[in-house]
C-alpha cells in the first residue's frame, strides 16, 4: 500500500471521498479490483468449509460484483471500499487472524441494513392477520426470505410467540452461506457491536437459518406466513423475471390462507420497482393490501 500510495499520489481514498472517473482510473492502473478479488476468492476457497461459502461478491462470474447489486465487478478498488465496515476498508493486505471477519463483512456489506427493529409497521399488520384462520390451525409455520444475518427473523419469532401463536417450526433463508453461519451462531466477526445487538436477542422460540435462492426454494411444506422484507424492489432484486419467480415460489409453498408479506425502507426511487411487483403479483391473481412500504398478500384460488 505504501508503493501504491506513491504512485498513486494524492488525493488517497478515505470514508465519504467522492469518487470521480479520474481517482477510479489512477486506483484500477495500480491495484485492479478484479485482481484484488480474485486473491480473495482463492484464499477463500481454502479456509471456508466449502466454495459454495465464498461470497457472492467475490465469487460471480465476472469476479467480483457491484457493492449495489450483483453480477457486475465494481469500477474500481475504492467502489468495493466504500461498502465495507471501517477495519477493513482502504486496505489491501489482511492478518490471517482478520480473514474471516473480512469474508463475513463481504457476505454482509453494512449497507445492506439487517439490523433489527426496522419494520414496526409490518407487525402491526401482522397482529391483526394473526387473528385469521392460517394462524390459528396447527402446525404454525413461517419462513423469512432474506433473513440476512437473521435479526428481523429472530424478532419475528418473538413476536408470534408473544402474541399467542406459537410457531412450531421458524426458518430464515438466506442467498449467503456466510450468512446464515452468522445466523445460526450469531457471530458476527466483523461488527462486534451489532453481534452483541444479535446476542441479545430472546432465544426461546427455535429458529433454523439455511442458505438458498429465493427463486428456487429448496423447501416442501408450506408455510402460513412468508416475510420477504428489503429485498424485491431493491438494487438487488428488480427484475421482473426474477419477481415472477418469487410469487411462483412463495405460492408453491404458502398455506392456502397463509399471508405473504414485504416490507422496505427503499428510498422514494425504488417505488416504481415495488409497483411494479405490485401490479405483477395482482395480474397473477394475488390479493393485495397495504401500501409500498408495506404489502400484504394473499392468495386466490388453489
Amino acid at each position: 500500500m505504501a508503493l501504491a500510495r506513491r504512485v498513486l499520489g494524492a488525493p488517497w481514498w478515505a470514508p465519504g471521498l467522492l469518487l470521480d472517473g479520474a481517482l477510479r482510473q489512477r486506483y484500477e492502473s495500480v491495484l485492479p479490483v478484479q485482481e484484488f478479488c480474485a486473491g480473495l476468492a482463492c484464499i477463500a476457497r481454502q479456509i471456508l468449509p466449502h466454495p459454495a461459502w465464498v461470497p457472492t461478491l467475490l465469487a460471480s462470474a465476472g469476479g467480483c460484483p457491484s457493492a449495489g447489486g450483483r453480477g457486475q465487478r465494481p469500477p474500481s478498488l475504492p467502489d468495493l471500499w466504500a461498502h465495507m465496515p471501517p477495519p477493513y476498508a482502504g486496505r489491501v493486505t489482511f492478518t490471517a487472524d482478520e480473514m474471516l471477519g473480512l469474508l463475513c463483512a463481504l457476505a454482509e456489506p453494512p449497507h445492506f441494513g439487517t439490523a433489527g427493529g426496522r419494520y414496526p409497521e409490518q407487525l402491526d399488520s401482522l397482529a391483526d392477520a394473526f387473528r385469521k384462520t392460517a394462524f390459528r390451525r396447527p402446525p404454525v409455520r413461517i419462513l423469512d426470505l432474506g433473513c440476512g444475518v437473521g435479526h428481523g427473523t429472530l424478532e419475528l419469532a418473538e413476536f408470534t410467540r408473544a402474541a399467542g401463536m406459537h410457531a412450531d417450526l421458524t426458518i430464515g433463508l438466506t442467498r449467503e452461506p456466510l450468512e446464515a453461519w452468522m445466523a445460526r451462531h450469531r457471530c458476527l466477526p466483523h461488527d462486534p457491536p451489532r453481534q452483541e445487538q444479535l446476542r441479545a436477542l430472546p432465544g426461546t422460540t427455535p429458529v433454523h437459518f439455511l442458505a438458498g435462492d429465493v427463486c428456487a426454494l429448496p423447501l416442501r411444506g408450506t408455510f402460513a406466513l412468508v416475510v420477504c422484507n428489503g429485498l424485491v424492489g431493491g438494487p438487488m432484486f428488480d427484475a421482473p423475471r426474477e419477481m415472477a419467480a418469487l410469487l411462483s415460489q412463495v405460492r408453491r409453498v404458502l398455506a392456502p390462507d397463509g399471508v405473504f408479506c414485504l416490507a422496505n425502507r427503499f428510498h422514494e426511487g425504488r417505488r416504481t420497482g415495488i409497483e411494479r411487483f405490485r401490479r405483477a403479483a395482482e395480474e397473477a391473481g394475488w390479493a393485495v393490501s397495504g401500501t409500498w412500504r408495506n404489502l400484504l398478500l394473499r392468495r386466490r384460488g388453489p
